[in-house]
């Protein structure tokens, strides 16, 4: 009688107790990494007091959509935990580094996806990076790197054999990009930059000097911009100030470094402007953080 009634009551429980699914949310550690890193530091916004730049990284799931944006101080050592993925397959986390808080866009502020825009401001050393991670069943803990790289551009320029009474040189790039994507896509053609360039101490043999621009941060061109224009100006103890307007097809794409090399006679002196080849290898050494 009682082994009746044990398997009776075991028998009642099985068929009567709903199935319990366990949501089992995975720890994603998170450690941002900048790769070739470009000696330059840009601490504050311009006109404003020094303020820390902050990394941010974004979680998406298998099917573009991002589920947490987690971040913090540069100065710190750019890690961040996930919790937020409750779901097998494969992830991709993007890293951003170099915008200031506020700057950036944010789950909390709405739905975020592969084609949301992002800002790129004139005045930031931003680098991107991305890389992508499998969640399996049963497991919960993962440990993932996220590699960055400059989307933002470096140029020097030279202008050889200048008359000695041109007392200042600057050149302006008008139509510089404005946002990118996730996937590196740089978009619009908005924000202008202006550069000044240095006289050489010393002059050459017929009384000239070479101007220079030291090899300074710019924003990017567009990833779909043909041409760049460059308009330079001159002003002199003789003449009312020069400008002159041209482009070149050597854009500065994201991540490059161009160095762009003419001469006076080029750019002022005749009447169709030719600018001549520039150089733009830059020797790269890999090293390891």
């Amino acid at each position: 009688l009682l082994g009746c009634v044990v398997f009776s009551s075991c028998k009642k429980d099985e068929t009567t107790d709903s199935p319990v699914t366990i949501v089992e949310n995975r720890v994603i550690e998170t450690k941002v990494l900048l790769d070739n890193i470009w000696e330059e530091n840009i601490s504050s916004k311009d006109g404003e007091s020094s303020s820390n730049p902050v990394f941010m990284c974004y979680l998406f799931d298998p099917n573009g959509v991002c589920l947490r944006n987690r971040g913090g101080s540069m100065d710190d050592d750019m890690t961040v935990q996930f919790e937020d993925a409750t779901t097998a397959g494969t992830h991709s986390i993007y890293a951003v580094t170099g915008w200031y808080s506020g700057e950036y866009p944010g789950t909390s502020g709405g739905a975020i996806d592969m084609n949301t825009s992002l800002p790129l401001t004139p005045n930031r050393i931003i680098s991107l990076g991305c890389t992508t991670f499998t969640i399996v069943n049963g497991t919960k803990d993962y440990s993932v790197q996220v590699v960055t790289n400059y989307i933002m551009a470096k140029l020097g320029m030279t202008i050889e054999s200048v008359p000695s009474h041109i007392n200042s040189i600057s050149i302006e790039l008008p139509e510089q990009g404005d946002s990118f994507k996730f996937d590196g896509t740089i978009e619009g053609n908005t924000h202008s930059k202006t550069l000044s360039l240095t006289r050489s101490q010393t002059a050459n043999a017929n009384g000239s000097y070479d101007w220079s621009l030291a090899e300074t941060i710019v924003p990017p061109s567009a990833t779909d911009a043909e041409s760049m224009p460059i308009i330079v100006t001159a002003t002199s103890t003789l003449d009312s100030p020069q400008t002159i307007e041209t482009s070149t097809t050597a854009c500065c794409a994201a991540g490059t470094r161009k160095h762009l090399r003419t001469t006076w006679d080029a750019f002022f002196n005749t009447a169709t402007v030719t600018i001549n080849p520039w150089t733009t290898t830059i020797d790269t050494i890999d090293f390891e953080l």
